[in-house]
């Protein structure tokens, strides 16, 4: 494979794994609460901070580990 598209592949698994990694403990704050206690009402989550987050930590996750991604 070409060392470009590798890097490319690399750089978006890294934001891949970054993202769900930036996501997950706002969808589980929201899912373990409703399923102890479930006439408990929650308010509804901003998504666009969810998703900002998600974002964020997937593009510093990419920078730092895309490099490095093979060797690991």
């Amino acid at each position: 494979m070409d060392s470009g598209l590798v890097r490319i592949r690399n750089g978006f698994l890294a934001f891949a794994i970054g993202s769900i990694a930036g996501i997950s403990p706002f969808l589980f704050m929201q899912l373990l609460p409703a399923l102890l206690n479930p006439g408990l009402h929650l308010d509804p989550p901003n998504y666009a901070a969810i998703v900002l987050t998600g974002a964020l930590v997937g593009v510093i996750t990419a920078i730092i580990f895309a490099a490095q991604f093979e060797k690991r």
